[in-house]
C-alpha cells in the first residue's frame, strides 16, 4: 500500500469515529482496528498506542470515577464515554500508522495527496529544517555526555548548558538561511515542481464503504433492526 493510501485510509476511519454514534457501530470497528493493529505491528503495546491522549482520557474519567463513589448519577457519563472510547481508538489508529511507517514515508505520502504545491514545498521544506534540529539535539546530547556532564555539580551543569543552547540558536540561524537557500533554489512563489498526485479513483471504494457504515449506523441508532 502506497504512503497517500495509508493516509486516505487511516483518514477515512477518523472520520467514520467521528460520526458514530451507536455503541454496536462503535464497539465493532474499534475491534476491527485492535485486530489490524496487532497485524501490523510486530509489537503491540496498548499503553504505547493510548499515551498521546491517556492524560486526556485520565481528566475525562476523573468525574464520572467520583460522580460513581459518590452515589451521583448522571445523564452525561454515557456521552463522556463515548468521547474518551472514540478517544482511544482514535489515538490507536494514528500511532499505529506512526509507529509502522516512517516520518518520511508519511511525507511522501502527504506530498502525493494532491495538495498545491506552495503548501508541498512548505511541508517539504518543514520537515527539513525540523529534521535538522533534531541531529543537532541529537549531536549536542552526545557532546555533553562525553564531557561527563553527569558527573559535574554545581555551577558547571549551567555554564555547560548555557554553551550547548548557545551554539545550537546560532546553528538555528544557519539552518533558517539553509532553508532560505533551498527554498529559492525550487522555486518558491514562483511555482514548484509537480509531484505524482493520488488518483481520484482509488477514493470511489473507501468513500462508498464510509457512506454504507455511516447509513448502518443512523439505522442502529434509530432501532431498526430492533
Amino acid at each position: 500500500m502506497k504512503a497517500e493510501e495509508s493516509l486516505v485510509y487511516s483518514f477515512y476511519v477518523l472520520f467514520l469515529i467521528s460520526f458514530m454514534g451507536s455503541w454496536e457501530m462503535l464497539f465493532a470497528v474499534g475491534l476491527l482496528i485492535i485486530i489490524g493493529s496487532i497485524i501490523v505491528l510486530k509489537k503491540f503495546r496498548p499503553l504505547r498506542l493510548l499515551l498521546p491522549v491517556l492524560p486526556f482520557m485520565t481528566l475525562m474519567c476523573l468525574p464520572m470515577v467520583i460522580s460513581a463513589l459518590l452515589g451521583v448519577r448522571s445523564n452525561d457519563q454515557i456521552f463522556y464515554l463515548r468521547i474518551v472510547y472514540k478517544l482511544g481508538i482514535s489515538s490507536v489508529v494514528l500511532s499505529t500508522l506512526i509507529e509502522k511507517y516512517s516520518s518520511l514515508y508519511l511525507l511522501d505520502g502527504i506530498l502525493a495527496l494532491g495538495l498545491p504545491n506552495v503548501l508541498n514545498t512548505i511541508f517539504a521544506l518543514t520537515f527539513r529544517y525540523f529534521y535538522m534540529i533534531e541531529s543537532d539535539v541529537q549531536i549536542g546530547n552526545k557532546a555533553m555526555k562525553s564531557r561527563g556532564i553527569q558527573n559535574r555539580k554545581g555551577l558547571s551543569i549551567v555554564f555547560i548548558f548555557g554553551e550547548w543552547i548557545g551554539g545550537f540558536f546560532l546553528k538555528s540561524s544557519i539552518h533558517a538561511e539553509l532553508v532560505h537557500q533551498a527554498m529559492l533554489s525550487r522555486g518558491f512563489g514562483l511555482g514548484s515542481e509537480k509531484i505524482k498526485r493520488m488518483s481520484l479513483k482509488k477514493l470511489i471504494l473507501p468513500t462508498v464503504v464510509f457512506l454504507l457504515l455511516i447509513i448502518m449506523d443512523k439505522v442502529i441508532q434509530r432501532g431498526y433492526f430492533c
